[in-house]
């Protein structure tokens, strides 16, 4: 009742936060100084911050892999110039982390797409996929569609008969 009448201090509890966001919030606060009340705000935003910058580069990586460098610059220009993602750097909420980790467990699908038969190509598509979880559960949404897109590229497979590069 106490917490309820006086409210809770700036930079406790966890405020709704996923478990991935805040395990990493906690261990950012508890391993760096607290700053000056004045550099509080900056210093709570630092690491959506980071994750933003970081979900930039990962695009980037992703798309340039997948794509080539042309839409690699393009993928990575539109999400640094995209009005949420900017928003969502200066928010102290999971947004900007579900976004990176997100951009993560889609890099470990396309290697599970590719070689679905490598149990070396699951295990990190299963991991990205947890911290994709704990981060956020729209994440649901997301491994939904891609074990879609996995049972329906299976079936086409399967329909297509074996080719030779798999005997």
């Amino acid at each position: 009742v106490r917490a309820v009448q006086v409210g809770v201090g700036p930079a406790s509890g966890n405020a709704g936060a996923m478990p991935a966001d805040y395990v990493l919030l906690s261990a950012y606060l508890h391993t760096t100084t607290q700053p000056a009340p004045e550099r509080l705000e900056t210093y709570l935003r630092t690491p959506a911050c980071a994750y933003s910058i970081a979900a930039v580069v990962a695009l980037w990586l992703v798309a340039r892999a997948l794509f080539g460098r042309a839409v690699a610059w393009l993928a990575a220009l539109l999400l640094a110039t995209s009005l949420p993602a900017i928003l969502y750097a200066a928010e102290v909420r999971p947004y900007s982390l579900f976004s990176l980790v997100t951009i993560v467990q889609l890099a470990t699908f396309a290697g599970v797409v590719r070689t679905p038969w490598r149990a070396s190509s699951w295990l990190p598509y299963l991991g990205a996929s947890c911290l994709d979880f704990f981060t956020g559960l729209f994440a649901l949404f997301v491994i939904g569609i891609q074990l879609a897109a996995l049972l329906w590229l299976a079936r086409r497979r399967r329909a297509s008969g074996p080719s030779l590069a798999m005997v």
